[in-house]
Formats: C-alpha cells, sequence, structure tokens
C-alpha cells in the first residue's frame, strides 16, 4: 500500500509534463502563429487542445484502471487499492485529477518560456511533491497524524500533487481495513459518514482547482509576452 499511493501516484501524472512539452514545442515552433493565420482562434485552439488531451489522458487513466484491478499473483494477491475500492469512486477521482491536470498544464504552459524548461521544471516538480508526500504520509505520518488540524490537512490538499497523494493515502487506508475485515475499502457511504476520511475534501479540491487553473491559464496565455508572439 505505501509503495502503491507512490507508484500510482507519478502513473497517473507522467502526461503532466508530455503536455507541457507538446504546448511549449507549438509555440516555439510557431505552430499557434500559423493556425492563427488559417483563421483558428485561442477559443478553437485551447479547445482542441483540451479535448485531445482528455481524450488521451482518459485511455491512459482506463488502461492502468482495467490492468491493475484485473491482475492476479498466483497466490491470489490483487492490488487491494483497486480491488477493494468502489469503482465509482475511482472513476470520479480519476475524472476530476485528469482535468484538473490538463488544466494544470496550461497553466504552467504559460509561465515558462521554452519546452526544454518545461520538461525539467514539469518533471522535477512531479518527481519531488510525490517524493516529499510520500515522506510526509506514508513515511512520517505526518500529514494523516491526528495531531494535524483539519484545516492544515485541508491546505496541503490544495497544493498540486499533494491532494491526488492524499486520495491514494485515503485508499491505502481503507482497503488495509476492508481487506482485514473482509469487506469492501472505500466507498461513497464511508466517504460520507467518516469525518476522518479526506476523499470528499481532495475531490472538491479538484473540482475547484480544474476551472481556476484553465480561467488563470487563459488569462496569462493573453496578457503574458512568452517570447514566441506578442501577447494581447
Amino acid at each position: 500500500g505505501i509503495i502503491g499511493a507512490f507508484f500510482f501516484t507519478l502513473a497517473f501524472s507522467l502526461l503532466f509534463p508530455t503536455m507541457v512539452v507538446a504546448i511549449l514545442y507549438e509555440k516555439e515552433q510557431r505552430l499557434r502563429v500559423m493556425m492563427r493565420m488559417m483563421g483558428l482562434g485561442s477559443a478553437a485552439y485551447w479547445t482542441i487542445n483540451y479535448l485531445f488531451w482528455f481524450l488521451v489522458f482518459t485511455f491512459h487513466s482506463l488502461f492502468i484502471l482495467v490492468v491493475a484491478s484485473t491482475v492476479k499473483l498466483p497466490s491470489g494477491y490483487t492490488i487491494g487499492l483497486f480491488t477493494k475500492t468502489d469503482a465509482s469512486v475511482h472513476l470520479v477521482n480519476f475524472f476530476l485529477w485528469e482535468n484538473f491536470l490538463i488544466s494544470f498544464s496550461f497553466f504552467w504552459a504559460t509561465i515558462v518560456r521554452s519546452s526544454r524548461a518545461g520538461s525539467i521544471s514539469s518533471t522535477l516538480f512531479v518527481l519531488v511533491m510525490t517524493l516529499v508526500g510520500f515522506l510526509a504520509w506514508d513515511g512520517g505520518g505526518f500529514f494523516m497524524s491526528d495531531s494535524t488540524s483539519e484545516g492544515a490537512k485541508t491546505v496541503i490538499t490544495m497544493i498540486p500533487f499533494w491532494g491526488f497523494y492524499r486520495t491514494w493515502a485515503e485508499y491505502g487506508e481503507y482497503a488495509y481495513s476492508g481487506t482485514r475485515n473482509g469487506g469492501m475499502g472505500l466507498t461513497w457511504p464511508k466517504i460520507i459518514a467518516d469525518e476522518k476520511c479526506g476523499m470528499d475534501t481532495a475531490l472538491l479540491v479538484h473540482l475547484i482547482e480544474w476551472p481556476l487553473f484553465l480561467l488563470l491559464a487563459l488569462y496569462l496565455d493573453n496578457v503574458l509576452d512568452t517570447g514566441h508572439g506578442v501577447p494581447k
């Protein structure tokens, strides 16, 4: 469960650097300028990009979900993070996460000037944030400790990638409890009834931050000078 949270947070975040680099590469090669000359406005450009990456991310997430849910070792071991959790909880979590991450990648691409810098910075950000999450949640137990106030946990959850890591920490905790008791892990009734469950907070944070980062990205794209065009 400990390694699982770390590994799957990385696995579901792999497309972040790819999306950032793809957008910055189009700017560097002045492909957007060519598109504008052919009549493709900014709204159409971002809509096409969003839909494309949404489809790619959806296939990526479903592939991991199906494989991880069906894999079974000869000993009978299955990945409880997936098999013990209500499938609809997975679907809602991954839907919100992929939309948030697409919006966040658009935002990241507006504040970085080159694809090389975007590749390095976004990759390091994913690795560092996931590693800190692993050390603080699973290694030291600080983020999930009863001594840490709910307000502090909410603030921590609002920080990109730590909120998603928290969902895996919740998966692991309930999967372990379900395995021990012979029942299910995380389900909607448990999310609603258990005051200590942070899954609802993490989902709400992603639901709010998804449009916020998207709007911020669109705004900055129009006002910042990226070096590859003239800002409005």
